[in-house]
């Protein structure tokens, strides 16, 4: 049975047949749409700075959003250790830890 021309493994050679018949043709199309929209420097500078602009609207977007996730993170963590105590202190007045394995918990210094 012959096998399909598809199946075949992929040479050097079919790679660079292939780079040359489509790829580069490609590129240079799409290089050349490039340099006609963006031809001198001067425009190059205007839309890397639209650019800069977009990008620090986004950040300045950004940081009320990271300080509130911060805070929330304070909150819960704060939550967690107040959470902590109460359970460490039940199983204490409940005799369910040992002095031992209170003194382990309280070397961790959850809370």
């Amino acid at each position: 049975m012959k096998k399909n021309e598809h199946e075949k493994p992929l040479t050097l050679s079919d790679l660079v047949s292939y780079n040359e018949k489509v790829l580069f043709p490609m590129l240079e199309t799409k290089f050349e749409k490039i340099s006609e929209e963006y031809a001198t420097k001067k425009e190059m500078r205007e839309f890397e700075n639209r650019v800069l602009e977009r990008l620090d609207d986004i950040v300045t977007m950004i940081k009320p959003v990271n300080q509130e996730v911060t805070v929330m993170r304070y909150q819960r963590d704060h939550k967690d250790k107040k959470l902590w105590k109460i359970m460490v202190d039940a199983m204490e007045n409940g005799k369910i830890l040992s002095d031992k394995e209170l003194n382990k918990i309280s070397k961790l210094g959850i809370f």
